[in-house]
């Protein structure tokens, strides 16, 4: 009795899972969905067509409350992207340009360039000589690193303290 009752069990088991087998959902299977929460029916449909058609359009228009994604339009795809470069106050502006004026390629390191001059500001030089090195070695400049060092404090100084 055992073993039968266990081979049903078995068996409605993979029938079930067997039913649930068909997920993959191809391009030709997806149609526009409504964006409204009525559908029109067309007039060459049966009474019956048209019913289901609304349920089934109904439900599938209508945003599940817990579905992040509800009520979003169709994705479209990005032609162009606005820069990326992060608008500046005027006097981090002059700073970086200071530092250009006196040989110091600073792209790529605006913020870090930046960010010294602010500890500069606050008394450190740490920062200051580590980001000069890295310049140096980056071969942003062809300064030595005494130079660097004064060109940084000074446009620092002039500009942002």
């Amino acid at each position: 009795m055992r073993k039968p009752l266990l081979t049903a069990v078995l068996a409605a088991a993979g029938l079930g899972l067997a039913a649930c087998g068909g997920t993959t959902v191809d391009s030709k299977d997806v149609t526009s969905t409504p964006s409204t929460s009525s559908a029109s029916p067309t007039t060459s449909t049966t009474a019956t067509e048209t019913e289901t058609e609304t349920e089934s359009s109904s439900a599938a228009a209508t945003p599940a409350a817990d579905d992040p994604a509800a009520g979003e339009g169709a994705a479209s795809e990005v032609e162009n992207t606005p820069d990326a470069v992060p608008m500046r106050p005027e006097q981090d502006e002059a700073y970086l340009e200071a530092l250009r004026q006196g040989g110091v390629n600073v792209e790529g390191n605006e913020e870090q360039l930046v960010g010294t001059a602010r500890t500069i500001c606050g008394g450190s030089t740490i920062t200051r000589d580590a980001v000069a090195g890295q310049l140096i070695e980056q071969q942003a400049t062809q300064l030595e690193l005494n130079e660097l060092t004064k060109l940084i404090d000074s446009a620092a100084r002039d500009n942002l303290c």
